[in-house]
């Protein structure tokens, strides 16, 4: 059985630099920012956005968490993008509403299309054996989740996603 390596760093504010310190702390604890890439690598900030709202809503990812992940691998590569296929609507529109584009346009991390896909062979999954993952996600070298706890209706609780495609080669086919 593999296990995972978790740190838990307390933060109680979303002010800026105090989310950095957080963050770059709990990479820190478990290996720091380089041992999940490499320079040159290009590197994939995927935030939760259901649908893009306030950031007082608690709805997505904070945009002070995407700044702090940006700011911590941008030390690693400045090949960097951010990205995720929310919910409801064109995920453009959607991560503007949550701030998440302000804040990565402030460091410069561009934003991955996530509107192209490619279907992918999983033959070890119990649950579906081909699916459609979006192509910029497929070609990083390394995917970081940056995911938000939170309740859900369709679950009781969302929280972080188990590794099972980014920084481990070979594991999904492109058909």
């Amino acid at each position: 059985m593999n296990k995972t390596t978790v740190a838990v760093v307390r933060c109680e504010t979303y002010q800026e630099d105090t989310v950095f310190e957080a963050v770059k702390r709990g990479i820190d604890l478990i290996g720091g920012a380089g041992s999940f890439a490499k320079n040159g690598e290009k590197i994939l900030l995927k935030p939760n956005v259901l649908v893009g709202d306030k950031p007082e809503r608690c709805i997505s990812t904070h945009p002070a968490v995407l700044k702090a992940a940006g700011r911590v691998f941008k030390e690693i590569t400045g090949e960097l993008y951010y990205g995720d296929s929310s919910g409801f609507g064109r995920s453009v529109v959607q991560m503007k509403k949550a701030g998440l584009s302000q804040a990565a346009d402030e460091l410069g991390i561009k934003l991955a299309d996530f509107t192209t896909g490619q279907e992918v062979s999983f033959p070890d999954s119990p649950y579906t054996k081909k699916f459609v993952i979006a192509k910029e996600a497929l070609e990083a070298d390394c995917l970081i989740s940056l995911a938000k706890l939170k309740t859900h209706q369709l679950n009781r609780m969302t929280g972080a996603v188990k590794n099972q495609f980014g920084c481990i080669p070979g594991m999904l086919k492109a058909e």
